[in-house]
């Protein structure tokens, strides 16, 4: 196709803030768009913009279809389009959402979205697609299920197979979809070895909407830190993984060994992780065999006295430090109601979960 016969119909990209997961979000939308158009696509970072040409672009953009991308806080016309009631958001995640800046990093993960094509605001004979997420989490997620739900499967199958509609070519059908993730932590455990290219393995997880990863090592790879600032500009908090006396020999009924591991793993914390910027830690204690007791005690016992202790000093000098707990049901089903006194500000994630009835 002749690029010169778009003149006056083409589409352009009104971003927010062009870095992080915003960034992300607006490169992966450009290249969904752009494989089906034949001209070069125009974007505009709202923030990057000098006032006087956010005033001419705003008198020109009427010539435009447009994609808006962004926050409410990040694209004054996105809070335009808000403050309208053109768009709106799951009410279910705006609480701190409507506080603006009161709390930046729970803003940043906001995880709802509303997409949005319809005819543009500024003229009737143009059309707009709005990708607002309550937060920079959502404005990712919105740009995922555009490709997906929107661009992949309805215009696809729908329309394309029957020569209906070619997107960004033909007029868009009109769609709306508010939406907001039913788990509020979606990921992968991995052992750390077995991923070969971290930015692949993160780019595939972002693709489909995954916002945590663990990654199990024996030692903390030297490349730590930059693994978790990749993670963290795809939208997904990094958990790191290591042994609480998991695969090694221990008396969990011996009050000095107790302490020892105690010192090991604030040790091995203080020197390999806490310095890389991750979100949290991932641990394994004793409680992978088929046994049910150690010596006449009940491992399920057992167990919560040595993740209270053990977590509890850390939690005193890092009262924010996110600790997830591995456990494995075979040896605690008979007891796990005393899993009840695990330390309410530690998580469990099951590892055999399946051995229940």
């Amino acid at each position: 196709m002749d690029a010169k016969s778009f003149k006056g119909n083409r589409w352009i990209i009104i971003s927010g803030k062009y870095e992080g997961v915003e960034k992300y979000a607006v490169d992966e939308l450009y290249k969904l768009v752009q494989q089906h158009v034949p001209y070069i696509l125009t974007v505009y970072a709202d923030d990057a913009n000098p006032e006087d040409l956010k005033e001419n672009l705003r008198d020109d953009l009427k010539n435009y279809n447009i994609i808006f991308i962004g926050t409410e806080y990040s694209n004054e016309y996105i809070a335009e389009l808000s403050k309208d009631g053109i768009i709106g958001f799951n009410k279910d995640d705006d609480t701190a959402y409507m506080e603006k800046q009161e709390n930046e990093a729970l803003n940043r993960s906001k995880q709802g979205y509303a997409i949005k094509v319809c005819k543009s605001s500024l003229n009737p004979e143009r059309q707009m697609i709005v990708l607002a997420g309550a937060g920079e989490n959502g404005v990712l997620y919105a740009v995922r299920d555009f490709g997906h739900y929107y661009c992949d499967v309805y215009l696809h199958s729908k329309f394309r197979m029957s020569g209906i509609c070619v997107p960004f070519i033909e007029a868009m059908p009109e769609y709306e979809v508010i939406e907001i993730p039913a788990v509020k932590n979606r990921g992968l455990w991995t052992w750390g070895h077995v991923i070969y290219d971290y930015r692949r393995y993160l780019d595939n997880m972002s693709k489909w909407k995954m916002n945590m990863v663990t990654i199990w090592n024996d030692y903390a790879p030297i490349n730590a830190k930059e693994i978790v600032n990749y993670a963290h500009s795809r939208g997904i908090k990094v958990i790191w993984g290591y042994t609480w006396c998991w695969g090694e020999k221990v008396d969990p009924k011996n009050k000095e060994e107790l302490e020892m591991w105690t010192k090991r793993v604030m040790d091995t914390f203080e020197a390999w992780y806490s310095g890389t910027g991750g979100d949290g830690i991932y641990f394994q204690t004793f409680t992978e065999t088929s046994s049910k007791s150690i010596d006449g005690s009940s491992i399920a016992g057992l167990v919560v006295e040595w993740v209270n202790h053990i977590g509890g000093r850390m939690l005193e000098k890092y009262p924010d430090l996110w600790i997830q707990f591995g456990l494995h049901a075979t040896s605690v089903k008979d007891e796990y109601i005393k899993l009840a006194d695990i330390d309410p500000r530690i998580n469990i994630t099951w590892e055999d979960a399946g051995c229940f009835p």
